[in-house]
C-alpha cells in the first residue's frame, strides 16, 4: 500500500516536512520541488516529463534511469546526481524548452552515465543546459548529441543550447565526439568566466 505513482502532481517539501518519499516509484508529468531538507526519493526509477528543483538540501534519486521529457533546476550549492541514467531522448513538443541547470556556487547537476542525448524534435523545440553563477553541469561521458527533427515544419529551428555563464560556471561534455544539428538554432556559448569542457575530437554539423 501506500503513494507509489504521481501523475500530473506538483510535490514541495520544505524543512520539518514528514512524507514517505521513498515509496515512491513513478513520477509522471508532475515536479517535485525540495527546499533545504534531505529528501529521500530512492525509490524513484522514472522521471519522464516532469521537473525536479533543488535549493540547498540534498536529495537522493539514485535508482532514476529515465529522464525523457524531465528538466532539472538546481541552486543554493545542492546536488542532484542520476547516476543510473544512460540516455535522454525528449520528445518531440512545439514550442516548449527542456532545461537543464545548475545555478550558484557548489550546485552540481552531475549525469555520470549519461551516453547519448537526443533534443526535442518539433518545431521550434530546445533543450537547454545551462551552468550559471558558478554551478556546474557533469556530462563526462556524453559522447554524441543530436537536435532531433520530428519530419514537420521544417523552416523552422530545433536546438540544444549549452550556457555556461560566470565564473567557476563549468559544463563537462569532455566525452563529447559529435553534435549533430538536423536544423538552425544550436549553440555553445561560454561567457563571463564560463567554461565548456569540450574532447578535441569534437565535431559540430
Amino acid at each position: 500500500g501506500g503513494l507509489r505513482q504521481l501523475f500530473g502532481t506538483a510535490l514541495t517539501l520544505w524543512p520539518g516536512a514528514v512524507l514517505p518519499t521513498a515509496q515512491i516509484t513513478n513520477l509522471v508529468n508532475s515536479s517535485i520541488t525540495a527546499n533545504g531538507l534531505a529528501a529521500d526519493l530512492s525509490g524513484l526509477t522514472s522521471l519522464n516529463g516532469s521537473v525536479l528543483t533543488v535549493a540547498e538540501g540534498t536529495i537522493n534519486v539514485s535508482n532514476v534511469t529515465s529522464i525523457d521529457g524531465a528538466s532539472f533546476y538546481v541552486s543554493g550549492g545542492a546536488t542532484i546526481d542520476l547516476p543510473g541514467v544512460r540516455q535522454c531522448d525528449e520528445p518531440d513538443q512545439g514550442n516548449f524548452t527542456f532545461t537543464w541547470q545548475a545555478s550558484g556556487a557548489g550546485s552540481v547537476l552531475r549525469l555520470a552515465s549519461l551516453t547519448n542525448v537526443v533534443g526535442n524534435g518539433a518545431y521550434n523545440g530546445d533543450l537547454k543546459i545551462q551552468a550559471l553563477a558558478g554551478g556546474q553541469v557533469k556530462l563526462p561521458q556524453v559522447v554524441a548529441m543530436n537536435t532531433g527533427y520530428d519530419g514537420q515544419n521544417s523552416s523552422y529551428w530545433r536546438a540544444i543550447q549549452i550556457l555556461a555563464d560566470g565564473t567557476s560556471s563549468v559544463i563537462d561534455l569532455s566525452s563529447l565526439s559529435g553534435f549533430v544539428n538536423e536544423k538552425p538554432g544550436s549553440s555553445l556559448t561560454a561567457q563571463n568566466g564560463g567554461t565548456i569542457l569540450l574532447n578535441d575530437q569534437a565535431f559540430l554539423l
